[in-house]
């Protein structure tokens, strides 16, 4: 569950990094 939501988070600042570029 750690995992997955961890995941889910990391997934969620690679794409805000790539809208922010």
């Amino acid at each position: 569950m750690v995992l997955t939501n961890a995941k889910k988070h990391i997934k969620f600042i690679i794409w805000f990094g790539i809208d922010l570029q």
